[in-house]
């Protein structure tokens, strides 16, 4: 009787390892490299301009502003056009200033809040164990025209998918579609003069 569970066994360890290999050669050597390349880097500034289409308008809303990042986790977004307002993410602390008014939130107590921070932290911080954690992925293109999709694997997550697409370490769109409709499409560019 234990003669024959041990073949068993043994072909259901093997059946095992080979799809541990196998998963792990699917993980494009690009979106590796890509990830050491985003957790060199300990910082940057770009500039940006986001459309926000909503159900109901024939015009998506438009903002303008400066994005900055230091590693390894704060993000900053000072919107210049048309309202001028702040959001910095600091650890899990998030500071929302607009005018005289100034609100702070623990991000770990807004789940809906949560899964974009998520998506940007870790992709920022070349963390793919992180977005692997959260997120359901996949990578097309090269390191020099990449595309990455983050479908959030929590089934009450606000949105659908996030999009960014890049070259290299700078990221140059991110396109947020939310469950119910609409989307936000953030162009990157390059840092306004000093």
């Amino acid at each position: 009787m234990t003669s024959g569970r041990r073949p068993r066994r043994a072909g259901a360890l093997l059946a095992l390892w080979a799809a541990c290999l196998a998963a792990h050669a699917a993980v494009p050597a690009d979106f590796t490299r890509l990830m050491g390349l985003l957790a060199a880097r300990r910082s940057a500034r770009a500039s940006f301009v986001a459309r926000t289409y909503v159900k109901g308008l024939t015009r998506p809303l438009v903002s303008a502003g400066v994005l900055a990042y230091s590693a390894p986790d704060r993000l900053e977004q000072h919107t210049l056009t048309p309202v001028p307002s702040e959001v910095i993410l600091h650890g899990e602390r998030l500071t929302m200033r607009r005018g005289t008014q100034v609100r702070h939130l623990d991000v770990r107590a807004y789940p809906q809040i949560a899964v974009y921070v998520s998506a940007l932290r870790e992709t920022l911080s070349g963390n793919a164990r992180g977005l692997e954690k959260h997120f359901d992925i996949e990578f097309t293109g090269t390191l020099a025209r990449w595309r990455l999709t983050l479908r959030p694997k929590a089934r009450r997550a606000p949105v659908s998918r996030i999009v960014l697409r890049g070259s290299r370490a700078d990221i140059r769109t991110i396109e947020i579609r939310a469950r119910g409709g609409g989307r936000t499409v953030m162009r990157i560019g390059p840092p306004p003069p000093s």
